[in-house]
């Protein structure tokens, strides 16, 4: 990726290879998605999220996601470093806010494929947050969810898995429609307190009867 070679990565990764490196999966719970998916649809901007991420050798497993301080317009999502500084320390101890380490965002009117923004994000991320022996996963979703940009950076064995390596699923779990509307209502209400948007755009209501 060109854009990859604009910004200095602080740690050593080689890239991963089909053929070669046993793929990495990215699975995310129905809980997870169900909060993305409301984000996304729900946001005529584009938004992003971190979450929680559990391995097992090369299966990744998104638990749950929450919604960080942000300014948001049609093409962009900046963080706000000082409110997200106070955001942490208001949150340090719900364990839900401990140990972040997957990024998501979604792109409205581009393809997923990430912007020089993005990559240099990932690897300020990767550069000041990744330990020795950490990792840290990435995603960008369009509004129609029918395109996916994944990567996927493995300290601890010094791989990039980019979206040729990587495979994403959401796990088939029993959620009812109860779990489903709590799920939406909890992560829409942790973006009306963390979401700036400097353009006006008009929300919509979803419909979760195919979850």
């Amino acid at each position: 990726m060109d854009a990859m070679n604009n910004f200095e990565l602080g740690k050593s990764f080689r890239m991963a290879e089909q053929g070669t490196d046993e793929p990495a999966t990215i699975i995310f719970s129905k809980k997870a998605f169900t909060k993305i998916y409301a984000l996304v649809k729900n946001y005529e901007s584009e938004v992003a999220w971190q979450g929680k991420v559990e391995r097992h050798k090369n299966i990744f497993i998104v638990k749950d996601i929450v919604v960080y301080p942000q300014t948001v317009t049609g093409a962009t999502v900046d963080m706000n470093e000082s409110e997200y500084a106070l955001w942490l320390m208001k949150n340090a101890g719900n364990e839900n806010y401990v140990g972040l380490n997957f990024q998501g965002h979604s792109h409205v009117r581009m393809p997923v494929t990430p912007s020089g923004t993005d990559i240099k994000h990932q690897f300020d991320i990767v550069n000041n947050v990744v330990n020795e022996r950490g990792f840290y996963v990435f995603i960008i979703v369009n509004k129609f969810f029918d395109d996916v940009y994944s990567a996927i950076y493995d300290a601890g064995n010094g791989i990039y898995y980019g979206s040729n390596c990587t495979q994403v699923f959401v796990a088939k779990e029993e959620c009812d429609n109860q779990k489903i509307k709590k799920y939406k209502d909890d992560v829409l209400q942790e973006a009306e307190a963390c979401v700036k948007k400097e353009e006006i755009f008009c929300g919509h209501e979803l419909d979760y009867g195919f979850v």
